[in-house]
């Protein structure tokens, strides 16, 4: 009688103890998992709009150099050249880096308030940018090709002209949009956390 009573409370400790790791289990799954996938995907995400905004960034900087050079100087056409040959480097690099495109994982079992943001704005958001920088680079890369068929004296002028305005200005609204997306990158991060 006693070894039937202690068999039943083993018996049921070791039911509990089985639906205790099937709860943990199944925890684990829905919430803990879900959770590294969106974290990895954030991390991932942002290293690649982090690269992407990197090249645009550089390529602002160089361009601005170019821009500010004084034609009156003596090293101008050295300088120039070495300002325009930085710029069909990092042409080059970014659209090699934007020919591989990111892909997105589907994340399966995710929390309401992420649904939104990883299914339609931060896909959406890496496959636009992504675009956007692509055909960015291929206009700068005619705007380049366009500057060296003009004859000298005007490569200044056409340097400061409209349409080199409107490159850097497509380059600001880029990094504004890389830093719109990086910033909700780091809010949703930060809310995983909590």
């Amino acid at each position: 009688m006693k070894s039937s009573l202690i068999t039943k409370i083993f018996g049921l400790f070791i039911r509990i103890l089985i639906l205790f790791l099937l709860f943990l289990f199944v925890y684990y799954l829905l919430y803990i998992k879900s959770n590294l996938v969106i974290s990895k995907t954030l991390i991932e995400s942002e290293k690649v709009l982090n690269e992407h905004k990197n090249y645009i960034s550089q390529s602002r900087i160089t361009f601005i150099e170019l821009i500010k050079l004084d034609p009156e100087s003596p090293n101008f056409v050295l300088e120039k050249r070495n300002e325009i040959k930085t710029l069909d480097e990092i042409n080059k690099k970014a659209l090699e880096y934007l020919a591989n495109p990111y892909n997105y994982p589907k994340i399966l079992i995710k929390p309401n308030e992420y649904s939104n943001f990883l299914d339609n704005k931060l896909e959406k958001g890496l496959i636009s940018l992504a675009e956007k920088n692509k055909n960015f680079f291929l206009e700068q890369k005619k705007f380049f090709s366009k500057l060296e068929t003009i004859n000298f004296q005007d490569q200044t002028e056409f340097l400061k002209s409209p349409e080199s305005i409107k490159l850097l200005t497509e380059q600001t609204n880029l990094i504004f949009e890389y830093n719109f997306l990086l910033d909700k990158i780091d809010y949703y991060q930060i809310k995983l956390t909590k």
